[in-house]
């Protein structure tokens, strides 16, 4: 009870402030409209309208019976897999790009000019065997577009509460958010635990100096420096704890681990980012978003302005899944964002729910028609997982998500339960749901 009391509050931080934190970036918290002056001449997100399929890409998942190897034995079912995808291959002069042997996933690539759909249904009535094939969604993650004010100390943030931005952002009072939904109580009772907070994202700066000493830290990994500080693990190349990920040491990058590699063991993604399989953050996106939920607190250091500050649960430890990277969307790499598609968010979370996650943060979404298959599968690993909470982000273009035909997800499968928990709180029941 008292874990899902931490989830709780840190769901309504996550949904309720959006935070920045990086190597020598800023914090703050969106402003609240009802609070704070509407800001002028701030571009907005940049967020794609409409579903985004991944281009030339077809999703292939296998009925259970389809395996001769039980579940946990994922390297034999690798390889089942990957007969099935050179037969498929060959078939259908596409390329397997990806094996998730854990979901019984395929991603397959097609020629450029082939019809996906056409494809699509040849493949459902080509065995059997296969449970569903469909295209593969890219989601994109969610975050504010207000340039980042002067960072506030986190010792003193109450302080510091009625300073205000530089001009032309006046009235805009520093962390706004943390003392409305009632931190300073609830601070008083509580300033955190050690409730696991996997992230989806781009990936955390696990070396970052007020994220560290709240990284997560995979004891089933061998084999590591207890007396270094922080604690230094031993790279072997030997997945040591059998969960099908190699030296999962702070968490994993999903996008690596499931690609495959071409002849000089390059990963074969339209990722421009990933080059190792640690899931370190080199866009940002993951790092700001870990820094509202667990940003080290009472650290500063007047020499360090990286260690401004200060996230919901001082001490909660942060598990990094790197499901997004940068992604370019034209053949000349120009206008790069950021991108992930939903079959490696698929895969995060299965892991996040493996590896212990009492908490399952996604500031993310995607578009797509109701209830394709890939959704539901991410709803069945979500709820795989006993006493476990997910985070959706509500999204950055003020808009309705009820009754639409083309939905937003995962945060339409949860609407009515985020209402029901949002609505209604005050800061003193915040405190108490903490304690």
């Amino acid at each position: 009870m008292v874990t899902l009391r931490r989830c709780v509050l840190i769901s309504l931080i996550v949904t309720s402030m959006t935070a920045t934190i990086g190597t020598s970036r800023s914090v703050m918290a969106s402003p609240d409209p009802q609070d704070q002056p509407r800001v002028k001449n701030v571009p907005p997100a940049r967020t794609p309208p409409g579903p985004q399929i991944v281009e030339n890409e077809v999703v292939v998942k296998y009925k259970e019976e389809f395996f001769l190897s039980p579940q946990d034995a994922l390297q034999n079912r690798r390889e089942e897999l990957k007969k099935a995808g050179a037969r498929l291959s060959k078939k259908f002069q596409a390329a397997v790009i990806a094996v998730y042997p854990e979901l019984g996933i395929l991603r397959l690539r097609l020629p450029s000019g082939v019809s996906m759909m056409n494809t699509i249904e040849s493949l459902k009535k080509s065995d059997p065997q296969i449970e569903y094939a469909s295209p593969n969604y890219k989601i994109f993650p969610h975050a504010h577009a207000i340039p980042p004010p002067p960072q506030p100390n986190d010792q003193k943030w109450v302080d510091h509460f009625s300073n205000v931005y530089p001009p032309p952002y006046p009235n805009l009072a520093l962390l706004w958010g943390l003392y409305k939904i009632g931190m300073k109580d609830a601070w008083g009772i509580r300033q955190g635990g050690t409730t696991i907070v996997a992230v989806l994202d781009t990936g955390i700066d696990y070396e970052h100096p007020d994220l560290w000493g709240n990284r997560w830290e995979n004891m089933g990994e061998c084999c590591w420096n207890l007396n270094a500080i922080p604690h230094i693990p031993q790279v072997d190349g030997v997945d040591n704890d059998k969960n099908g990920y190699v030296d999962d040491f702070y968490g994993v990058n999903i996008i690596y681990e499931k690609a495959e590699k071409d002849r000089n063991g390059v990963p074969i993604t339209s990722c421009i980012d990933v080059q190792q399989r640690d899931p370190m953050d080199y866009d940002g996106h993951g790092t700001v978003v870990a820094g509202t939920i667990a940003a080290y607190g009472n650290n500063y250091d007047p020499t360090d302005e990286r260690t401004s500050f200060v996230g919901v649960s001082q001490t909660a430890k942060l598990m990094p899944i790197k499901i997004m990277c940068m992604w370019p969307p034209d053949k000349d790499h120009q206008d790069s964002y950021i991108s992930g598609n939903l079959i490696d968010a698929v895969a995060g979370v299965r892991y996040a729910v493996r590896m212990g996650a009492t908490v399952i943060n996604g500031s993310w979404g995607f578009e797509a028609p109701q209830d394709p298959h890939s959704v539901m599968d991410l709803k069945k690993e979500i709820m795989a997982g006993k006493n476990v909470l997910y985070v959706a982000s509500a999204g950055n273009d003020a808009r309705s998500i009820d009754g639409a035909s083309i939905s937003m997800w995962p945060q339409k499968l949860w609407l009515l339960v985020t209402r029901s928990m949002v609505y209604g709180l005050t800061h003193k029941r915040l405190a108490q749901i903490m304690a």
